[in-house]
């Protein structure tokens, strides 16, 4: 990872700056969520503490993978992509280890559908956007396991509903991620990624956070800053979009001390910028 993931929650109109760290004790490669601040931990944070456990998990995802320093956890899960390939060969675990973002779409399926787009220019190499979605090893294992990698096994377990019905196990994970196109001397703002070019940069846009922490999935999403200065809906409207965020940021648009200690105490030297 880069020396630092530059990042904002939806929510708010700051910046945290995260020093990457090698000694930091409350990452699980697998994505398994392990709290800030264990002493304090309370039963079933993700629906009693949902702003608190959304940042818990952003902090924890964002540190430097063991697989390549220079990617986060969350980019050596598999590719979705990768997994629903080929329907008669069961996709293997490979962590990813080298960011191929050339390669990403360049919009996610919903939105060519929803735009009336033909799926099969899905990879448009001059777009400046690349969109990825990854899962951890839990729910990759579930998939593989009940064969959902392919259309006769979701075929088989709709045909079985009410009696078999598609349930991960609590510790699945998956993230969904926006990448567009930077200039170069934006790049210490951004965690981001090299193309192929060696002269291509792409910044890190927003992330969905999607966990099976609750039975109905918890979702949390977080965008950087620079997408609401280039928003006209928020030059518009900066009310609907201010700040809703009950534990990360107070009503001066300041980042909590809460937040603040968290990222200090519990995990590693940390170096907070406000906007």
């Amino acid at each position: 990872m880069k020396n630092s993931i530059i990042f904002l929650s939806i929510s708010a109109v700051a910046v945290i700056a995260i020093n990457s760290c090698d000694n930091v004790s409350k990452k699980n490669e697998n994505g398994q969520t392990q709290l800030a601040n264990p002493s304090n931990i309370v039963p079933n944070p993700a629906m009693s503490n949902p702003d608190k456990f959304a940042w818990d998990l952003f902090i924890q995802l964002s540190q430097a993978s063991s697989e390549n320093p220079k990617l986060t956890i969350w980019e050596t899960w598999a590719l979705a992509a990768d997994v629903f390939v080929d329907p008669n060969v069961a996709p293997t675990w490979k962590p990813t280890t080298v960011k191929d973002i050339d390669n990403f779409e360049t919009l996610p399926l919903q939105q060519f559908a929803h735009l009336g787009l033909d799926p099969k220019i899905l990879f448009d190499p001059n777009s400046p956007t690349r969109n990825e979605t990854r899962m951890n090893r839990v729910a990759f294992d579930f998939i593989v396991s009940n064969d959902l990698y392919n259309a006769q096994g979701l075929e088989s377990v709709y045909a079985s509903y009410p009696n078999k019905k598609i349930d991960l196990p609590v510790e699945a994970k998956e993230i969904k991620a926006i990448w567009a196109t930077i200039e170069t001397k934006d790049t210490a703002r951004y965690h981001f990624a090299l193309g192929k070019d060696g002269k291509t940069y792409y910044g890190l846009k927003g992330i969905h956070i999607i966990t099976k922490d609750i039975p109905n999935w918890f979702w949390s999403t977080f965008e950087h800053m620079d997408n609401f200065e280039e928003s006209e809906e928020f030059k518009k409207d900066k009310e609907l979009l201010a700040s809703k965020d009950s534990y990360g940021y107070d009503v001066n648009d300041m980042i909590s001390d809460n937040l603040k200690n968290d990222l200090i105490n519990h995990y590693c030297p940390t170096k907070i910028v406000k906007k």
